[in-house]
């Protein structure tokens, strides 16, 4: 039982350290589409130069089909840009 406490505790304190890293890229997947939200002034910088005109955006994030979503964080990872799944 003590395990097991320890356990919940260790993956707890985890969670909060993941937390507070900062990506420059969150990534919130909701099914057929994939929001991108930057995080930092490089993501926003890429979004601006790697992106076509007239991309959708809906509170910060660009809003893409998720057909499209893999190739984008590809890009973006390729580029040295750091994502998260949020």
């Amino acid at each position: 039982m003590e395990k097991q406490k320890n356990l919940s505790r260790y993956v707890e304190q985890r969670k909060r350290e993941r937390a507070r890293i900062v990506a420059d890229v969150d990534v919130q997947d909701e099914g057929t589409l994939v929001l991108f939200t930057p995080r930092t002034e490089a993501a926003q910088n890429w979004i601006e130069n790697s992106v076509q005109d007239g991309a959708q955006f809906w509170a910060g994030a660009l809003v893409v089909e998720h057909r499209y979503a893999q190739s984008l964080l590809d890009g973006m990872v390729s580029d040295g840009l750091t994502v998260r799944e949020a």
